[in-house]
């Protein structure tokens, strides 16, 4: 709409030159009303037949990152006008989501091709906050020499970025003690005495003396051995609460950042886990192991954001499943006293918990005799960060 304004105003400007020329004459008046022919027909030519076509190709230096790394961009634009008019000017802009964009260097570029038909535009983003990042198009605006006429067109330009939770120091955790076997024992053999005997089947060489089933080996006159309930004694589960006031985001930051920060080094130590949240909904992951299963839990924590109060169902009835002697490691920005009925209970069930309590705050004696109560309950309390 604003280039065919300025259309008929420069056919209007050139019937008013050719009146002023025809009625005083002289090389002036002639002179202006030959040089706004020229800049009309310019114009209305470069509004008519400029059509140029643009591909771009999103490079980044990495597609998975830690919060508080930086990723370099690199855009390749390629341009190939459809007419004899060459674009006199070009600029490229940015169609990044906020909260990267103001992270970005720049986000706008502006240059003048020269008969060039690429462009190659390099920038940075740091330090990166957790999240993912879905790039779509950028924004590409030319005109005329005069920057009289111009157009916006957004070219696609597609990429993704995942940024995981911080890495944060993990090396004064003990993986030992009653509330910690989990770690340590998973590794080892399952507890096939303390199992659930789910069927008999046939003797294999190498079954244990403890594994026959003495009353079906007379029965039938062959040796039978039993059939235990697979699963490992000590599973480990780390249990994120996300529950958390706004005010304590910062907490909230940090707590995402420890258990990403444990979960590797379960990893890294060949011990299985499982990962359970309070949301709108419950987030489950069943216990497993792999760097395939731990970069898919650490999607779900990139984009996991707290949830103002418990979940529609409070999830605690799916704890209160877990077989018993279960490990499971609570990190929380919580208030401890938030945790003590619940504590009771996991008790009853023979729950082994940990709890790790994320509060950047000073300690107030609300929250250190809650933490008290705990450790006279018998489960281990930690926080962090660590003074």
């Amino acid at each position: 709409m604003r280039n065919r304004l300025f259309i008929l105003l420069f056919f209007a400007v050139v019937i008013v030159l050719f009146i002023i020329a025809k009625m005083y004459g002289g090389f002036g008046p002639w002179f202006l009303f030959g040089a706004a022919i020229v800049l009309v027909i310019y114009e209305v030519l470069f509004f008519l037949l400029q059509k140029t076509n643009f591909t771009v190709v999103r490079e980044l230096n990495a597609m998975r990152l830690r919060a508080g790394d930086e990723v370099h961009v690199k855009l390749s634009i390629r341009w190939e006008s459809k007419t004899f008019l060459p674009m006199q000017w070009v600029r490229i802009e940015e169609n990044a989501p906020s909260t990267f964009a103001a992270r970005m260097s720049r986000n706008a570029w502006t240059f003048f091709p020269y008969g060039k038909k690429t462009a190659v535009i390099s920038y940075c983003a740091k330090p990166l906050s957790r999240g993912a990042y879905r790039f779509t198009t950028i924004k590409v605006t030319s005109g005329d020499l005069f920057g009289l006429f111009s157009w916006q067109r957004e070219v696609p330009a597609p990429g993704d970025l995942i940024v995981y939770p911080m890495k944060v120091p993990t090396a004064s955790l003990v993986y030992q003690g009653k509330a910690e076997q989990g770690m340590r024992l998973a590794k080892g053999k399952t507890a096939d005495d303390a199992a659930k005997v789910v069927g008999i089947r046939d003797y294999v060489p190498g079954d244990r003396l403890s594994r026959i089933h003495w009353p079906a080996t007379a029965r039938t006159g062959a040796l039978r051995s039993k059939e235990f309930e697979n699963y490992v004694n000590q599973q480990l589960v780390f249990l994120l609460d996300v529950s958390v006031p706004t005010v304590m985001y910062e907490d909230f930051e940090y707590a995402l950042s420890l258990t990403a920060s444990m979960m590797e080094k379960a990893y890294r130590e060949g011990v299985p886990f499982g990962f359970l949240s309070f949301h709108q909904d419950v987030i489950e992951y069943p216990v497993s192991q792999g760097e395939q299963y731990l970069f898919t839990i650490f999607e779900q924590l990139a984009m996991l954001e707290p949830s103002h109060g418990l979940a529609q169902n409070d999830p605690w009835w799916r704890i209160m499943m877990f077989p018993k002697f279960t490990t499971l490691w609570i990190i929380t920005p919580s208030s401890p006293d938030q945790w003590l009925q619940k504590a009771l209970v996991a008790k009853e069930r023979q729950l082994l918990i940990t709890f790790y309590f994320v509060q950047a705050r000073e300690m107030d004696g609300i929250t250190a005799s809650s933490i008290r109560s705990l450790r006279g309950l018998g489960f281990s309390v930690y926080r962090f960060p660590e003074k």
